[in-house]
Protein backbone atom coordinates (compact mmCIF):
# COMPACT_ATOMS: atom_id res chain seq x y z
CA UNK A 1 0.00 0.00 0.00
CA UNK A 2 2.83 2.69 1.05
CA UNK A 3 4.69 1.87 -2.31
CA UNK A 4 1.58 2.03 -4.56
CA UNK A 5 0.43 5.64 -2.70
CA UNK A 6 4.21 7.05 -3.36
CA UNK A 7 3.72 5.86 -7.17
CA UNK A 8 0.42 7.39 -7.37
CA UNK A 9 1.19 10.92 -5.65
CA UNK A 10 4.41 11.73 -6.80
CA UNK A 11 3.47 12.45 -10.83
CA UNK A 12 0.45 14.17 -9.00
CA UNK A 13 2.31 16.64 -6.82
CA UNK A 14 5.25 17.26 -9.46
CA UNK A 15 3.26 19.88 -11.07
CA UNK A 16 2.56 21.62 -8.29
CA UNK A 17 6.23 21.82 -7.48
CA UNK A 18 7.04 22.90 -10.94
CA UNK A 19 4.76 25.49 -10.61
CA UNK A 20 5.81 26.93 -7.18
CA UNK A 21 9.83 26.52 -8.07
CA UNK A 22 8.95 29.27 -11.44
CA UNK A 23 9.18 25.91 -14.21
CA UNK A 24 12.51 24.65 -12.20
CA UNK A 25 13.89 21.47 -11.93
CA UNK A 26 16.24 22.13 -9.58
CA UNK A 27 13.75 22.66 -7.28
CA UNK A 28 12.06 19.45 -8.02
CA UNK A 29 14.75 17.36 -7.39
CA UNK A 30 15.52 19.27 -4.32
CA UNK A 31 11.95 18.78 -2.95
CA UNK A 32 12.69 15.01 -4.01
CA UNK A 33 15.24 14.92 -1.87
CA UNK A 34 13.81 16.87 1.39
CA UNK A 35 11.14 13.85 1.57
CA UNK A 36 13.66 11.07 0.87
CA UNK A 37 15.48 12.37 3.63
CA UNK A 38 12.72 12.78 5.82
CA UNK A 39 11.28 9.47 4.23
CA UNK A 40 14.51 8.36 6.18
CA UNK A 41 14.09 9.99 9.35
CA UNK A 42 11.14 7.96 10.07
CA UNK A 43 12.50 4.83 10.06
CA UNK A 44 14.83 4.64 12.77
CA UNK A 45 12.15 4.70 15.75
CA UNK A 46 10.24 2.08 13.92
CA UNK A 47 11.47 -0.59 16.49
CA UNK A 48 9.74 -4.07 15.80
CA UNK A 49 7.19 -4.94 13.24
CA UNK A 50 3.90 -6.99 14.28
Amino acid sequence: MSSTLANALAPAAAPFILLLGGGSYSTLFAAAGAVAILGGLAIPPVRRVR
